[in-house]
Order: C-alpha cells, then sequence, then structure tokens
C-alpha cells in the first residue's frame, strides 16, 4: 500500500496535478476516497502489520474490509465532505501561479468560513447516521489543512466540538472514528484519530 501511495503522489507533484486530484476527476477519486483513508488507518495503532486489506469496488454498504491474522473480517466505510468549490479553486491556482488563493491572502472571515465547514460536516454525517451500518465501522474523514494549519491556527478547539457533536448522534455501526487530516505527516495519524463510538455506546 505504501510503495502505490507514494507513486500516485510522485506522480501528482511531478506532473502538476493538484487540480486534478482535488477535483472529482474520475482518475483519482477512488484513490482520495478511498484508498487514501484506508493506508491512513493502516498505519495507525488500530491495525496491526499482517493484517490484509481490499477495496470493495460496487454498491456494498462499506467501502474496505480489514482481514485480521486469525481470519476475522472487518469492515470500513468512509465518509468526507469536501467543499469542491472553495478547494478546487485553491488547487487551480496553485497550479496555474504556483501558490494558492489562501496562501498569502484571504478575504473571508475565519469564523464564518469554519462554521460553515462545521455545519456542512455535521450534515453529510447526519446523513450517513441514517443508514444501518449495523457491522460496519464508520470512519469520519475531516479535513482541517485548509481552514486552519494553512494560517497555523490549532484546529483542536474545532476537531474538539466536532467530536462532542458527533457522539450526540445515534449510529446504528459497530464503531464510529473521526480522523483528522492536517499538517502532520502519516508517522502521526494514531492522534488524529478519535475513536468516538463503540457498539452503541459513545466512547470517552
Amino acid at each position: 500500500m505504501k510503495q502505490y501511495f507514494e507513486f500516485v503522489k510522485r506522480n501528482i507533484v511531478q506532473n502538476d496535478l493538484y487540480f486534478l486530484f482535488n477535483s472529482k476527476y474520475r482518475r483519482f477519486k477512488q484513490f482520495k476516497e478511498e484508498f487514501i483513508p484506508l493506508y491512513y488507518f493502516s498505519q495507525s495503532k488500530y491495525c496491526k502489520t499482517d493484517m490484509k486489506m481490499q477495496i470493495i469496488i460496487g454498491n456494498q454498504p462499506y467501502d474496505a474490509l480489514i482481514q485480521e491474522k486469525d481470519g476475522t473480517i472487518n469492515k470500513f466505510e468512509f465518509t468526507l465532505y469536501e467543499d469542491g468549490k472553495f478547494e478546487n479553486y485553491d488547487a487551480k491556482l496553485l497550479e496555474e501561479r504556483g501558490y494558492g488563493s489562501l496562501r498569502f491572502k484571504d478575504n473571508v472571515n475565519f469564523e464564518d468560513r469554519e462554521n460553515d465547514y462545521f455545519h456542512q460536516i455535521m450534515k453529510n454525517i447526519i446523513k450517513k447516521s441514517k443508514t444501518d451500518y449495523t457491522d460496519v465501522n464508520i470512519i469520519i474523514c475531516a479535513n482541517t489543512f485548509y481552514y486552519f494549519e494553512v494560517f497555523n491556527k490549532s484546529s483542536k478547539p474545532f476537531v474538539d466540538r466536532l467530536i462532542k457533536e458527533i457522539r450526540k448522534i445515534k449510529f446504528t455501526a459497530k464503531s464510529v472514528y473521526l480522523m483528522v487530516y492536517n499538517k502532520d505527516p502519516i508517522s502521526k495519524i494514531t492522534k488524529n484519530i478519535y475513536l468516538v463510538m463503540y457498539g452503541q455506546s459513545n466512547c470517552t
């Protein structure tokens, strides 16, 4: 998985494909929405090195399978809300001129952007909670980089707020995780994955 991840990442960088990667271009859609979260999760404390992983293509209510050494199979569903218009525009500028609109200047109020992003994420999560995922683990992905870290702002209050609100929602799922993408390298992904709910019980 690591070799494939590094290969695609290198291909994006070397060929200036940032805009296509941040768009809904089919070539990168599955990689972005399923492979990346599965790979990140595989690098955390929640996965052992001898586990086997598979992305599922089709209409099943889950995106991936993780098989443990004893044969136990765990199902995973990934969900990620992205402000496509906002991130695509920034990626396009990055590709065209070498820097995005957010690197040096921003005319949108920080608080307004944060609140809008928060409510859009929650809207997506609530929609996901209405589906029966009885034997499936849900991983909610949130990318805070463009909203906080790029401005040298901490996303911790935002993440804490997300966790608090997610715990108020009733899911029919085996477990629910929140995985945060920020400026941290993959080697530190464990500290950015939060087990929010296990079974029908919220985790503290």
